[in-house]
């Protein structure tokens, strides 16, 4: 079940309250830990954080709305250095990781979610996005009890085909060996 509307308006202006506590964020959740906003999304209820990487998830995938697809020049630049791009949701560099690891109830619903808008960037690694080893993780341990659907079967395909501009890395090849296993299962 996705989260209801309060949920997400409610992680919606708890991340804008983080982006609002410094301009820009800082790179490291350390240097962040013991602000009140990351002290309030910390303390949201279950749902609620789920919501929080749900709309995390969602600002980083509209990075592909202002850069446009990506292009052969890509590889070495804006989709490699995403980060460093203008408008970059710098927040969900911050949040995403230790909201992950949480035991959440997450749902195949959630789960189709974050796997097909992560894979609507187009081109991503564990440079420009690191939470991805943890994201899949997620995946991997939610889908023991969660049943795998065709959305999200799809999705771990497209994230795959997203991540292979990268797999000369060890990195992204075990990644993607990871997303064919599950897409298979």
């Amino acid at each position: 079940m996705p989260p209801t509307k309060e949920q997400t308006e409610t992680a919606r202006r708890l991340l804008d309250d983080l982006v609002a506590s410094a301009s820009p964020l800082p790179w490291r959740f350390k240097e962040i830990d013991r602000w009140p906003a990351t002290a309030a999304i910390l303390k949201a209820d279950p749902p609620t954080q789920i919501a929080m990487v749900r709309e995390c998830i969602d600002r980083v995938a509209r990075m592909r709305d202002r850069l446009g697809p990506p292009r052969v020049k890509d590889v070495r630049f804006r989709y490699m250095n995403l980060y460093h791009e203008v408008g970059f949701p710098r927040e969900s560099w911050l949040v995403v990781p230790p909201l992950l690891r949480r035991k959440l109830p997450w749902t195949s619903e959630d789960l189709e979610y974050l796997v097909n808008r992560t894979a609507d960037v187009g081109m991503v690694s564990t440079f420009s996005l690191p939470f991805l080893p943890s994201l899949v993780g997620v995946v991997q341990r939610a889908l023991r009890s969660c049943p795998m659907t065709e959305k999200l079967r799809k999705g771990l395909v497209r994230l795959r085909k997203a991540t292979e501009w990268r797999n000369y890395r060890a990195k992204e090849r075990r990644l993607c060996e990871q997303l064919s296993t599950l897409a298979e299962s």
